[in-house]
């Protein structure tokens, strides 16, 4: 089987509507309340999101998490993934985000913003490219999702953001279900690195994880 960390892409194609849409979407300023709101809202659903897909994938592998060098005040927390370590093959998922991130980014696509801003977009897309990198794995182990692609952005990767869940071509759950399930797995992640204890292995089969086993 193909080393899963050999991709070269980690994103799948989607369909393009084949319906024309009359309706235009009100858009919203940056500077408004709802889009603050919104934008909150996101976050903490791809870190409910990533803590679904961690719980799948521990059916198959461990995990090493490890405590963000920065927490969110008003967002929820979320754990850096390092790595992940198959029966027959370990992921520097950490190593190959930095690595892909480097030969997708390079500095011309910051020209214009200060430091901080441009390291906050660098980690933004490692963080995304991990995110759909789990997505792909869990694709070869039978699972199956609709979604929505994040808006597209010249200076960064799309988030696919999950709507439905199936495995082996049963429904498994839908953005109600994953709201809930990851919001309790996310709890359990981030107490799990503390100060004292920043960088944690979850073996495999972990019963702490197993709100979402699917067999």
């Amino acid at each position: 089987m193909q080393s899963l960390a050999s991709h070269t892409q980690t994103f799948r194609p989607f369909k393009k509507a084949t319906k024309k849409v009359t309706e235009t979407k009100e858009k919203i300023h940056w500077s408004d309340p709802k889009y603050t709101a919104k934008k909150r809202e996101n976050k903490s659903f791809e870190a409910y999101q990533q803590a679904v897909l961690l719980s799948f994938l521990n059916q198959y592998c461990s995990i090493t998490i490890e405590k963000r060098r920065r927490q969110p005040t008003v967002t929820t927390s979320i754990p850096n993934i390092k790595s992940l370590r198959f029966e027959a093959e370990e992921i520097d998922v950490a190593r190959l985000a930095e690595e892909r991130c480097s030969q997708t980014f390079d500095e011309k696509h910051f020209t214009g913003k200060n430091q901080q801003t441009a390291t906050r977009r660098v980690q933004k897309n490692k963080r995304i490219f991990i995110h759909n990198f789990l997505l792909d794995v869990l694709v070869e182990k039978g699972f199956f999702f609709n979604s929505k692609m994040s808006k597209k952005s010249k200076r960064g990767f799309q988030l696919e953001r999950l709507k439905h869940v199936f495995f082996n071509n049963q429904f498994i759950m839908g953005k109600k279900e994953i709201e809930t399930v990851g919001e309790q797995v996310n709890t359990i992640l981030c107490k799990l690195v503390t100060d004292t204890v920043s960088v944690v292995t979850i073996e495999k089969n972990d019963p702490r994880l197993m709100l979402t086993k699917t067999f």
